[in-house]
C-alpha cells in the first residue's frame, strides 16, 4: 500500500489488516498485510500493542466505541487485535485467541451475529477464526483448519446471484454459516462479482461471474459457460498475496511479481478484458490497488502510481491530484507519490487514504466529510484534500 495520493474509483471490496512485520529496506520482502483498515467514511489502525483503534463516520456504529458519534481523533476499540477489516459502514476483527468480533451496519447480515441489526459494540460472532473478508452482500472467513466458510446477505438470494454459491451449496438457513471449501485455504478476497483464495501451497484458485474476466480464466475454458464459474478453478501458481476488486483481479507472486487481469485499464492506457494474467511489474512489496487505478509500494518505500480513471473529465481528474494530468501516466511512467511508506490503505469509495510510514506516523488526503482523514471536518468536507497530511504518531495512541 504504497504512496499518497488521490485514486478513487467506484470499488466495493474491503480493505483489511493484519498484524505483520515492517519491510526490510531496500529487501524484497512481500507482506501483503497491514494495520491499516478503511470503510466508506471510516478508518481504524492497529497499534504496536495490538490495541485496535477507530476514527470518522460513525453513523452505523462502525467505530465499535457504544456511541454513534463521529471521531476526528481514535477512539479505542478492542485490545489483542491481529487482524480487522471494514466495508462500507461495518466492521470486523480477529483477535489473539482466534475468536471474530463485528459491528457497525448489518442491514444486510454482513456481521454473521444471525440478526440485520446495527451494532455500536462489538460482539462476538465465532470462534477459531484465521482469516476475514467482506463484500457488498456476503462475509468470507478461514478457519484454523483451512476450510472456507461464510454466510450471504438474507435478501440477496432473491436479488441477483451473487458469486458466493458453489454448485453443491444449499443455504437453507439464511443466517447460518455454509462451509464452502473443507480444507487448504489460507487466505480470501471477496468483490461484488468473484472470490478469489490463496491455498497453502500457494497456488490460486477462484469463481464467480465471468463476464469481465476478473476470475482469471482461459477464454477458451469460457466458452463452455453461461455466465459464470460455479466451483474454485486453478488460476496460477507461486502467488503470496491477492486482490479481487469489482472488475478485475492482482496478485503478488513469490517473487514479488505484480499480476493483474480482468476489464480494467491496467497497464497500455486502453480499456482492456483479459481472463489471462499478465504480469506488470516486478520488484513489488504491497498494492492497494483500485478499480480503475493501481499502485504499489516498493521494498524501499515508494509509494507509486498509475491510474486509470476512464469515466471521469480532465476537471474531475485535477480534483484528485496537483496538476497531474493522470491520462499521461503509464506503469512505465509512473507518479511517485510519497517516500518511506510502509503500509498505506483506501476507503471503500476510493475516495481517502491513510498511509502509515516506516516511522510509525499517519499521514492522510483525499475527502474528509466525516472526520475520516482523522482532522475535523469542517476542514475539507467539501474539496477534498489535495496534499498528505500528518494525522498522528502511532506512538501517541495510548490506552
Amino acid at each position: 500500500m504504497k504512496t499518497i495520493v488521490l485514486l478513487m474509483s467506484l470499488l466495493l471490496t474491503a480493505c483489511y489488516l493484519v498484524e505483520g512485520d515492517s519491510y526490510g529496506e531496500g529487501i524484497l520482502v512481500p507482506m501483503p498485510h497491514s494495520r491499516l483498515a478503511a470503510g466508506r467514511s471510516h478508518a481504524m489502525i492497529i497499534a504496536d500493542d495490538n490495541s485496535l483503534w477507530a476514527w470518522g463516520s460513525n453513523w452505523r456504529g462502525q467505530l465499535g466505541d457504544g456511541t454513534t458519534e463521529n471521531r476526528v481523533n481514535p477512539v479505542k476499540v478492542l485490545d489483542d487485535v491481529t487482524m480487522a477489516v471494514a466495508f462500507d459502514n461495518s466492521s470486523m476483527a480477529i483477535r489473539k485467541d482466534k475468536t471474530l468480533w463485528a459491528w457497525g451496519d448489518n442491514t444486510r447480515g454482513l456481521l454473521g451475529d444471525g440478526t440485520i441489526s446495527s451494532r455500536n459494540k462489538p460482539v462476538k460472532v465465532m470462534d477459531d477464526v484465521v482469516h476475514v473478508d467482506m463484500a457488498r452482500n456476503y462475509t468470507l472467513f478461514v478457519k484454523s483448519d483451512g476450510s472456507l466458510w461464510g454466510w450471504i446477505n438474507p435478501n440477496a438470494l432473491n436479488d441477483f446471484w451473487p458469486p458466493f454459491f458453489l454448485n453443491d451449496i444449499v443455504v437453507e438457513d439464511r443466517f447460518a454459516p455454509v462451509k464452502l471449501i473443507n480444507e487448504g485455504v489460507t487466505f480470501v478476497s471477496a468483490s461484488l462479482s468473484h472470490i478469489m483464495v490463496i491455498k497453502e501451497d500457494n497456488t490460486l484458485w477462484g469463481w464467480g461471474l465471468i463476464s469481465d474476466g476478473a476470475v482469471g480464466i482461459d477464454p477458451e475454458v469460457l466458452r463452455t459457460h453461461e455466465d459464470g464459474i460455479y466451483e474454485p478453478s486453478f488460476i496460477m501458481n507461486n502467488v503470496t498475496h491477492v486482490l479481487a476488486e469489482l472488475e478485475h483481479t492482482s496478485v503478488i507472486t513469490e517473487g514479488g511479481e505484480l499480476w493483474a487481469w480482468g476489464l480494467d485499464y491496467l497497464m497500455t492506457g486502453t480499456r482492456m478484458q483479459s481472463g489471462i494474467p499478465v504480469k506488470l511489474m516486478d520488484n513489488v512489496a504491497m498494492t492497494p490497488t483500485a478499480n480503475q487505478s493501481m499502485m504499489t509500494i516498493t521494498p524501499n518505500g515508494d509509494l507509486i502510481s498509475w491510474v486509470r480513471m476512464w469515466n471521469m473529465d480532465e476537471r474531475d481528474r485535477s480534483e484528485f491530484e496537483t496538476g497531474i494530468r493522470l491520462s499521461t501516466l503509464t506503469i512505465e511512467n509512473p507518479l511517485l507519490i510519497m517516500e518511506n511508506v510502509a503500509e498505506a490503505v483506501t476507503g471503500s469509495r476510493f475516495d481517502f487514504m491513510i498511509i502509515k510510514t516506516n516511522d510509525n506516523e499517519i499521514w492522510a488526503w483525499g475527502n474528509n466529510d466525516f472526520g475520516q482523514l482523522g482532522i475535523p471536518s469542517d476542514l475539507h468536507d467539501t474539496v477534498p484534500l489535495r496534499n498528505p497530511i500528518k494525522v498522528i504518531s502511532l506512538n501517541d495512541l495510548t490506552s
